[in-house]
């Protein structure tokens, strides 16, 4: 099959673009041909000789805009390898997309919530709680009343007005979600149940080596407002003395971070990693107690679960978003209501007094990853897909 990936950065920039190196690779080593179109360039951008690539800086235009020179590549493109289907991700143009699913085939992976929130997040920030409403003229509204975007009409409406168009220009192509949460927000907007289709992610690790439970709490993600880490750090004063917190991630709140951490007289308990490399994530997740995932956003998946899982260790998680998807409580870690600081201590606390228990979640976590999230289930499945909408 010719696969036509389209994407916003064709480097690995964040986890989207890992998912789409990851898959185009896996895809290839099954026999699938690939061609790569990308909108944005930069010194990082990837370079594949046996790989035709096309930079099409359209693609990242939100107002559906499509020059003259892109419109004759992406015909250039289509006449010359002749794809079976094009795989968008994170592309704003909805124009250019509608047009290409005039001429071929369609899919979309909606990765987060910016395909259906103008703001991005689905958090409001007066209050800090998360948008429950459908993407329509309240999102205006609430621009106003809970500081949803900037409160200026002639920033906010337009955004609004291209996301409304969006959803009437892709009513009709297959889209792809990662979680049953994902789903459920694209059918309050709206969307055909029928169109959309749960292709869970997978982990990229592919090495397994042996597990230790040592006394240390595990982060792993941006240091951003909606990663939570601040309701983490809020909850070591609860935890037993000689547990502590290895941090892996950077971020705008790093500052902030760390000043709460001194603040509360537990510094010399956290270790802030920076960012590191997969392999290096890796081991820590095998030598960390459990994996903590405190996001108070609606996560639209949470691929460290995954990681953690793979590694055999248990996770303590706030119960938001996609993450019941693959969290079971009380079998492969614990749940956790948003912003329970102590609730959240006590379960950290619980594993920490009963490594037998963490042990065992760990093992039924890897259990749930092998018979549900191995690289295989997602490949054959998008394939399925692939073949049901190109026949």
């Amino acid at each position: 099959m010719r696969i036509l990936q389209i994407c916003d950065y064709y480097e690995p920039h964040g986890g989207t673009e890992h998912y789409v190196l990851n898959i185009s690779n896996a895809l290839e080593n099954l026999g699938h041909r690939l061609i790569i179109a990308y909108g944005i360039q930069s010194n990082k951008t990837l370079k594949h000789e046996n790989r035709h690539e096309y930079f099409l800086p359209a693609l990242m235009n939100p107002e559906g805009l499509i020059d003259e020179n892109s419109d004759r590549a992406l015909n250039t493109i289509i006449s010359k390898h002749h794809p079976d289907v094009a795989y968008f991700h994170n592309i704003p143009n909805y124009a250019l997309i509608k047009t290409c699913s005039e001429r071929l085939a369609t899919a979309r992976y909606i990765h987060d919530h910016r395909f259906f929130c103008p703001k991005g997040d689905k958090m409001f920030i007066i209050g800090g709680n998360t948008c429950d409403f459908p993407m329509s003229i309240s999102c205006y509204f609430n621009t106003f009343w809970r500081g949803c975007l900037h409160p200026f009409p002639n920033i906010s409406l337009p955004l609004i007005k291209n996301k409304v168009r969006a959803f009437k220009a892709l009513k009709n192509i297959q889209l792809v979600v990662a979680s049953q949460y994902m789903k459920k927000c694209l059918i309050y907007n709206d969307f055909s149940p029928s169109a959309i289709e749960v292709i869970p992610y997978f982990c990229s690790y592919d090495r397994k080596t042996a597990v230790e439970f040592n006394d240390f709490v595990f982060f792993a993600g941006r240091l951003i407002k909606q990663k939570g880490v601040r309701y983490l750090i809020n909850s070591i004063p609860r935890w037993p003395e000689q547990l502590n917190l290895k941090i892996a991630g950077d971020g705008p709140l790093e500052k902030r971070l760390k000043s709460l951490a001194q603040k509360l007289g537990v510094s010399h308990r956290i270790e802030f990693l920076g960012s590191l490399p997969n392999s290096d994530i890796k081991k820590y997740y095998e030598t960390c107690l459990l994996t903590a995932v405190p996001s108070i956003w609606d996560e639209p998946f949470g691929i460290v679960g995954l990681e953690a899982m793979y590694c055999q260790k248990p996770i303590v998680a706030f119960n938001v978003g996609g993450i019941t998807d693959w969290l079971i409580d009380g079998l492969n870690g614990f749940l956790v209501k948003r912003k329970d600081v102590r609730k959240l201590a006590d379960k950290i606390s619980y594993l920490f007094y009963h490594k037998e228990i963490a042990e065992k979640m760990g093992k039924a976590g890897s259990k749930i990853y092998q018979d549900q999230y191995e690289k295989d289930h997602h490949l054959s499945r998008l394939i399925e897909v692939f073949e049901k909408i190109s026949a």
